[in-house]
């Protein structure tokens, strides 16, 4: 077959191919080129088929006695032939890709879907037609197509026969009697009918058994559980693992404990079974409340040994369990009603049980027994004790290995949650890693980290996460007073709260307007040199979800990240001492400094005004005077408090020296500067403050330069501010005055 015209095409406009990968390329263009044309072929060839055949019984010429037999041969024939094609294609293990889409599938589906359809039309129309012995056929059809195709192309499908069975009962050359209309209605209405029936059964089918296999699985995972807890193995966890969560960890290391138990202990069976030749061998373990056993592990001749629990005094297996000492009976009565392992009459002529004993502590009993007559003799009871000590053994180990992945998962959790808290500096970042920290070794749903703040009683929230809620921008960042609190009680007390499994009121936990719909809550005070510094938030749907291991390890990142957090704000406190002055709180001289270049910096990239005010207080040296130091330190502090509270919040407002005071305002040209220093000096005229000798006022004098009209350079606007402040106060105060008209002033006088 000659390649296409696009493919011919790129072919000469490659050339003639020029070594192996040329020549290996050129081979494979031209096999997926022909895969392509071969599929569009069998796709026009289906669609004929389909098409001739459906057209040929609905109008009756496969039952014509000239050609009938003929045609009907050769539909079949096609049919046939084209059905082996598609069902090789849809289940060839090598299938050539070809680029098609999703629709493009469903359009294969149709089309596969509705061969089936045309060859039972053209088997009906050859056995006689509607009323022949193979019209049911037609319902085996519907039921394959409701059973392998997805619904639309079902619904497809259904549409097709329908409306080939109304071509062959009321077509052309059809009887168009009302009782030809009824059978169709009444064909159409038991088809569809049949259709949706099956469907419903077999997707009802489908979801019984996928239901039944969840039970199963649930059921083996509550067996492996309650396994995991008859063996006391720890909750050990195993590798860190960042994207499973704790409870899936435990569940998993679980798992391969009792695994690892089983296969140990079914080593032990087949050793009893085949070395003392026994009919059966049944190991029975204690539960946790030493009330029954559980048969764990066995291997008989019989299948009548039980799989759940029988009672701990019961039978021949009661008398080991109290007695504590080995069991062995011969020539026993026919149905013993001692042997309580089996759930029916068993003909057991000699039986011998062994406690199984870790120290002076009984695990559970080794029951074996035998049917031949044969008596146990002093050596079967030496090996069998012998294999009995061996079966506990297999669950030490186990325990052992399990203590010892619980030590190395609590240090590697330690060490990343250590290695997490060097790496941060800033409060919010600490309560962010130990919130994580938490996550990884309980099963909370809730874990929030609170953290007290300067001021005396209030804490906020630092850091939260909360299962099932992923908008939480309502509580982080919230503060609370500690007081009458929940998180304030446990940093008083010095231990968590609340004790034990009492339950309170999620309201009472961070204070009124916090309520968390969550049941169990614990907290968990952070402490560092006995002073209370944040809390640890735990919410879960009971209190079995923080388990004593589990809380003991947040104890510890608890005690981490108290120290991160003391040195966090200890930072944080350095920081703000070394850019805050300490009277006013302002923005200090050097910090200024870095702002402004900053602001310069962003100015000159996008070409954007950057102004600055420098103020002075007028004749705060009779303020001094006159009412004292004191006075004139509440004077400075009030006059800051005016700046902050009439400047945006992008603009930078410093102590500059003194009395003096800056403020440097990004995205803002003289205009924008002078309402705003305009905005700060009338609000400092309207002030009132309290000296010795009575209430008295001052005023503010203000200089204002701009990026780029009043300087280029840092040096150059600070110089023409400082020079436009010196003018309003040479001009008699409590004035803003703007470089720009200084200048101005000077050329024209010039």
């Amino acid at each position: 077959m000659a390649p296409s015209e696009n493919t011919a095409k790129r072919l000469r406009v490659a050339g003639k191919p020029r070594g192996v990968f040329s020549a290996v390329s050129y081979r494979l263009l031209l096999f997926f080129d022909a895969c392509r044309r071969t599929q569009l072929l069998i796709r026009v060839l289906t669609v004929a088929a389909i098409t001739t055949t459906l057209g040929l019984c609905v109008l009756g010429l496969l039952r014509d006695e000239v050609f009938g037999d003929a045609l009907a041969a050769g539909v079949i024939t096609s049919l046939t032939a084209l059905l082996g094609v598609h069902l090789h294609r849809r289940f060839s293990p090598a299938r050539p890709a070809d680029g098609t889409n999703g629709s493009q599938s469903a359009a294969d589906d149709f089309g596969f879907g509705a061969l089936f359809v045309a060859a039972a039309f053209a088997i009906i129309e050859v056995s006689g037609g509607p009323d022949g012995p193979l019209y049911p056929l037609l319902y085996l059809t519907a039921a394959f197509s409701a059973a392998f195709f997805a619904r639309r192309t079902n619904a497809a499908l259904l549409l097709l026969i329908v409306g080939t069975e109304a071509g062959l009962i009321v077509g052309v050359g059809a009887s168009h009697t009302p009782e030809a209309l009824r059978g169709l209605i009444s064909h159409t209405s038991f088809l569809l009918l049949f259709s949706a029936l099956f469907g419903l059964f077999l997707r009802g089918d489908i979801m019984r058994q996928r239901r039944n296999s969840e039970l199963l699985l649930r059921a083996r995972i509550d067996s492996i559980e309650s396994e995991a807890r008859d063996f006391r193995l720890s909750s050990s966890v195993g590798p860190v693992a960042a994207d499973i969560s704790a409870g899936e960890m435990k569940r998993r290391r679980r798992v391969g404990s009792v695994e690892a138990i089983h296969g140990a202990l079914c080593d032990v069976m087949v050793i009893a079974e085949r070395s003392l030749s026994l009919h059966s061998v049944v190991l029975l373990w204690l539960d946790v409340r030493r009330q029954n056993l559980r048969v764990i592990e066995h291997r008989s001749e019989s299948s009548a040994v039980c799989s759940g629990f029988v009672g701990a005094g019961a039978g021949l297996v009661g008398a080991v369990v109290q007695r504590r000492e080995p069991v062995v009976l011969t020539r026993m009565r026919p149905g013993h009603q001692g042997l309580v392992y089996y759930e029916e009459m068993t003909p057991v002529t000699d039986f011998i049980g062994v406690p199984v004993m870790h120290g002076e502590d009984l695990q559970g009993v080794l029951c074996g027994d035998r049917i031949d007559g044969v008596a146990f003799g002093a050596a079967d009871l030496e090996q069998f004790t012998v294999l009995a000590g061996a079966a506990s053994r297999a669950v030490q180990v186990e325990r052992l290995f399990s203590a010892m992945d619980d030590e190395k998962y609590k240090k590697e959790r330690f060490y990343q949650a250590s290695r997490e808290f060097n790496e941060v500096l800033t409060v919010e970042e600490v309560a962010e890693v130990a919130q994580r920290a938490t996550q990884r070794v309980t099963e909370a749903e809730l874990v929030a980290v609170a953290v007290s703040e300067r001021t005396e009683g209030m804490m906020h929230i630092a850091a939260i996460t909360w299962d099932g809620h992923a908008d939480l921008s309502g509580l982080l960042g919230m503060q609370f007073k500690a007081e009458s609190t929940l998180v304030g009680a446990a940093i008083n007390a010095r231990h968590p709260l609340p004790h034990g499994n009492k339950k309170i009121g999620s309201a009472a936990v961070f204070g009124p307007g916090f309520e968390l719909d969550i049941p169990a809550v614990k907290v968990l005070p952070l402490l560092w040199k006995g002073y209370g510094i944040g809390a640890i938030v735990l919410g879960g749907k009971q209190n079995s979800s923080f388990d004593d291991d589990g809380l003991e390890m947040i104890k510890v990142v608890g005690d981490h990240a108290a120290m991160a957090i003391a040195n966090a704000q200890m930072y944080e406190r350095m920081e703000q001492l070394a850019t805050t002055d300490g009277l006013t709180g302002l923005t200090n001289h050097r910090a200024f400094q870095e702002h402004m270049d900053d602001m310069l910096r962003r100015g000159r990239r996008y070409q954007r005004p950057v102004s600055i005010a420098l103020t002075d207080i007028d004749h705060f040296k009779a303020i001094n005077d006159t009412h004292g130091h004191p006075v004139g330190d509440k004077v400075l502090s009030r006059v800051a408090q005016v700046l902050l509270h009439n400047a945006r919040c992008t603009d930078v407002v410093a102590r500059y020296g003194g009395e003096e005071f800056a403020v440097v305002m990004e995205e803002t040209d003289i205009e924008g500067a002078r309402l705003i220093a305009e905005r700060i000096r009338q609000s400092i005229e309207a002030e009132v403050f309290a000296g010795t000798g009575g209430n008295f006022g001052c005023t503010l004098s203000l200089g204002i330069a701009t990026f780029p009209a009043d300087g280029d350079t840092k040096a150059e606007l600070i110089a023409a501010a400082d020079k436009a402040l010196y003018a309003a106060k040479n001009n008699g105060r409590n004035q803003t005055k703007c470089a720009t008209e200084i200048t101005m002033k000077q050329s024209i006088s010039a």
